[in-house]
Order: structure tokens, then sequence, then C-alpha cells
């Protein structure tokens, strides 16, 4: 298949649905299919380049931080892929696009359609589906409603990373396409996640943001509690100074880290990964969190708020605690640094359940079925 790729933010820009679209893509490319990707520019990033077997175009856009995009910044996005697509079109053929975010993604990948009749598969990551993000998206969902239906109603499929957010867009959609949506979660190269011998250190990893609910951790606890136990701080975002407040406010100083973003699956985060005790994620709300899998197959104990897709995940492998509940994180905590240095017994079959070849078979299917249906 040629495939074509669309995905606003693609490494090395974007969070954790730039790295799944990444992730997904060169798997494609190593089982034979040609993949180009059309994402942002971003500063000194090149316009083309050949990266691990994809095609990368970077459209110029208004984009001013690395790790975070705002709606006005993502409509440059739409406007400046349907001008390049609509002069690209002219001489190149895909069978198939596979879309990343329903918006603002899949207004180009709706208009393709519409203009080209080139069929798309979505893939939904979260907050482009109305009711997962409400603080922050929930004015933008009431305004896109119309059109955020239509995306989904056009598209040849949708692929939702869990249960809990199938659920969410059918809800959305009426139940009107129940049967064209399937849950695919994320994956991780299982391979490069090992347990090795445990430290004192609580693990907290991702975009740092308010929703994430690392300050409900970070407020919960004392020098008291963590004695010669570390806190290991890895990402950034906006909200990192406040979370720099309560260290300071906390007397937490000697106990916490600030790793800042640590390139994925580079050497220094593979290393506190499988040496971290205990992984922690006090999340409002997740879609399907790689970060968790990758604590979990690295041997960490999981500590994690309890919502939907934490329970999805790990079911019984986890220990949790009500959402902002300091009390309830304190005590889970304090339970778990006890026990710290009994191993986690990891069940292989589990984790080779989890691992992206068992991922891309499906995804690879799914697209081969729905190129075919529309030739």
């Amino acid at each position: 298949m040629k495939i074509l790729v669309l995905n606003y933010e693609f490494p090395p820009i974007g969070g954790g649905g730039a790295s799944v679209s990444y992730d997904i893509s060169k798997r494609l490319v190593c089982r034979g299919h040609s993949v180009e990707v059309v994402t942002m520019g971003f500063k000194d990033l090149l316009e083309d380049e050949i990266v691990e077997g994809m095609h990368i175009h970077r459209v110029k856009c208004l984009r001013k931080e690395k790790f975070v995009c705002h709606p006005w910044e993502q409509l440059t996005y739409i406007i400046s892929t349907i001008k390049y697509l609509n002069t690209s079109l002219k001489t190149n053929h895909y069978d198939i696009a596979h879309v990343h975010f329903i918006i603002p993604t899949g207004v180009v990948a709706r208009y393709l359609k519409r203009k080209y009749g080139l069929p798309y598969v979505l893939t939904a990551h979260g907050s482009d589906v109305p009711g997962h993000n409400n603080k922050r998206f929930g004015a933008l969902y009431a305004l896109l409603k119309k059109p955020w239906r239509a995306i989904v109603k056009d598209a040849s499929a949708t692929v939702a990373l869990s249960d809990y957010l199938k659920n969410l867009i059918c809800k959305n959609m009426n139940h009107e396409c129940d049967d064209r949506i399937q849950v695919i979660s994320n994956g991780i190269d299982t391979k490069l996640y090992c347990p090795t011998s445990k430290d004192k250190s609580i693990l907290l990893m991702g975009r740092i943001q308010e929703t994430k609910g690392m300050q409900d951790i970070l407020s919960a606890l004392t020098p008291d509690i963590l004695r010669d136990w570390k806190v290991r701080i890895v990402g950034d975002g906006p909200y990192r100074k406040e979370l720099e407040r309560i260290v300071l406010e906390n007397g937490l100083k000697g106990n916490v880290i600030f790793h800042g973003w640590l390139k994925s699956k580079s050497k220094e985060q593979l290393k506190i990964l499988s040496t971290s005790a205990i992984f922690m994620s006090g999340s409002y709300f997740e879609n399907s969190p790689v970060t968790l899998l990758e604590a979990y197959c690295s041997g960490c104990k999981v500590v994690v708020s309890d919502i939907k897709a934490h329970r999805e995940l790990m079911g019984d492998k986890a220990s949790y605690f009500p959402v902002s509940d300091k009390e309830a994180i304190r005590k889970a905590i304090s339970e778990t640094m006890d026990s710290y240095n009994e191993e986690v017994t990891l069940d292989s079959d589990e984790v080779k359940s989890y691992d992206w070849e068992t991922k891309i078979d499906q995804y690879e299917g799914l697209l081969q079925k729905e190129s075919s249906i529309n030739k």
C-alpha cells in the first residue's frame, strides 16, 4: 500500500499522539508499505527528509512551542496541508490515508475524500473526542460538534485506543457508526523495557500540565514520608513552575529531580525506567497511556489514579487512589514504599500482547481492508 499519514504533530515535535503515529508508520514501512507523512513545520526542521524509510514533508505553519499546539496554530496546518496536497495529488496516488486526531487533522482528510475520493482511517487519541477534556476544550467541543460528527461519519473506519474512548465516540455519534469503530490500544517495543536492580525512587513521567495530577502527588509528600527516597520527574510543560513551587513550599528540594524532556527510548530514559522502584500517575483522565506500559514492563510497581483508562490497562496489577485525594495518595505511596524490594512478576503472554508488532498486525489488516473496499 501507499499510505498518506496525516498528523499535525510528528516527532520531534508533539506529545504522545505524535510518538504513536511515528511508531505505527515506521513499522508499516518495515512491512513493505510506502508511507508519506505530512505534518507541521517548526523552526529549523527540514521541509523534506527520509527518516527510517518514511518520507516526511513539513508544511509551513505558525507554531511557537515544541510540545504545545494551540487551535489557531492547528488551523494554519489545515490550510497549508490542503494547499500542499492539492498540488501533490496531481502526480501522487495514495491507496488510503491514516489520519491521527479527528480534529484538526480529520478536517484535511474529509476534504481529500470529498475532492479526490481518498478513503481515510482515523485514529482518535483522546482530547480530539468531545467529553474527554471538557475543562480545556469544552467550548471548542460545542463549536465543532457538527464538523466532528461529519468527519467520523465519512471515515472508512475509526480506531479508538481504549474501550473507554470507543464508548465516548459512539455516544457522540448517537451510536450511528458503532460497527466502524474498533479498539487497538497503544503498544511499546517490549524488548527495550527490562527490570533491573531498583533504587529508592518514584517516577512521574509525561507532559507536565494540570490534568496529569503531578501537583497532587507532590502536595501529598513531605520529607518525613520520603526520607531517603527520590522523586524523578521526566517531562516538561506549562505546569512545571507550579511543581517547582510545591517542591520548595513542601521542603522537597533535596528529594525531587527534574530531568526535563528526555527522548523516548533514549538510554537515559530507559535507565530511569528500569531502576525506578515505583511509577505514579495522578491523571484526571487518560486514554491509553504508553508510559504506564513502559513502567510496568520495566518492573516498576504501579500506583495510579482510579480512572477508567488506568483500570482498563492495568486491572489488578496496580494500586489505585481516588483522583486528587491527597490522603489516599499519601497512604498508597507509604504502603508501596514499604514493599518496594518485592519483585514485580511479569506475565510473559501479557507483555507480548503489549508489543507493537501485535498492534501493527491489526492496523495493517484494517488499512488493507479499507483500501481494497474503496478501490
